[in-house]
């Protein structure tokens, strides 16, 4: 079987993410032949990762034309090759190239007739992906999104910054962030 090429080789037909195949690593410097399994292959180009809050009721202050991280994230969702920390509000990627990015809000306001702006941020700088809603009353239940595509590179932090037309409070009531790895 040494000798034997491998498109002589019988076709697998039913491929399990424990199967082996032979991978030259480091072609273009020092080539050597090893073996990786099929779920390593696909995991290493694999990237997802959620942040949410469901039914939630905490409060974050917005003031009038001032930009602020959005602080109300509860859980973390399933992830890989990403970090989500609700705890620090973020999610940090761990592979560099395009992601996919999308991001909802359903919010009350403690005011009545504020814009309320949600935007991305890459390591605290807002990013041309945005959003905003109306809010006309205080009882008034509002809904946003946006989508969008950026060039990361691993280990960059994406967080949502928030602002008020006017000085009140933002209730978020429902929302998620979601980043999905597009590819190199």
């Amino acid at each position: 079987m040494a000798d034997t090429k491998i498109t002589d080789l019988t076709e697998l037909e039913t491929v399990l993410t424990t199967d082996i195949v032979p991978i030259v690593s480091d072609p273009g410097g020092s080539p050597v032949t090893k073996k990786a399994t099929i779920a390593n292959i696909f995991l290493a180009r694999i990237g997802y990762g959620d942040l949410y809050v469901t039914g939630g009721s905490a409060t974050q202050a917005l003031t009038a034309a001032t930009p602020a991280k959005l602080a109300l994230f509860a859980a973390d969702g399933p992830s890989a090759n990403s970090t989500p920390a609700h705890a620090a509000d973020s999610i940090t990627v761990g592979l560099s190239g395009v992601w996919g990015i999308s991001f909802q809000a359903s919010m009350t306001s403690s005011v009545n007739n504020t814009v309320v702006t949600f935007a991305l941020a890459l390591g605290g700088v807002a990013q041309a992906i945005k959003t905003q809603r109306k809010i006309g009353t205080g009882a008034d239940v509002g809904s946003c999104s946006f989508t969008g595509h950026l060039s990361l590179t691993a280990a960059d932090v994406l967080t949502i910054i928030v602002t008020g037309s006017v000085t009140g409070n933002l209730i978020l009531t429902e929302a998620q962030l979601s980043v999905r790895y597009l590819g190199a």
